[in-house]
């Protein structure tokens, strides 16, 4: 990257900080999901005969359904990726003096 000014070495550790910490998560190891097949099968619609006054129901219906499964999934996947962020947290916290390390923990946590 390249900045029209130059940068301090805090400003270079918190950008390759940053990269690294997005790039762990997003090519490691995350939590498969256990929810999205029961979510998807509330959008299965049962064929069973309807009259054309009951067209609006279904749809309705349908859309209730097709909300309640995006939440779910959405959900799932938030704390699927909160839980790779929480990997990537140190054991130990750092010291508060340190203002590098309290930096680096507090992009982990805020991202978490």
């Amino acid at each position: 990257m390249e900045t029209s000014y130059n940068p301090d070495n805090s400003g270079e550790h918190r950008l390759a900080h940053i990269l690294a910490t997005e790039m762990k998560v997003m090519v490691g190891e995350q939590a498969e999901p256990k929810h999205n097949a029961v979510a998807r099968g509330w959008l299965e619609y049962p064929g069973c005969p309807a009259g054309i006054e009951q067209y609006f129901d279904i749809r309705n219906s349908q859309a209730v359904w097709l909300e309640l499964a995006k939440l779910i999934m959405g959900a799932e996947a938030d704390l699927s990726l909160a839980q790779a962020y929480k990997a990537l947290e140190p054991s130990k916290e750092p010291p508060f003096e340190d203002d590098l390390a309290i930096s680096d923990l507090y992009y982990i946590h805020d991202r978490k």
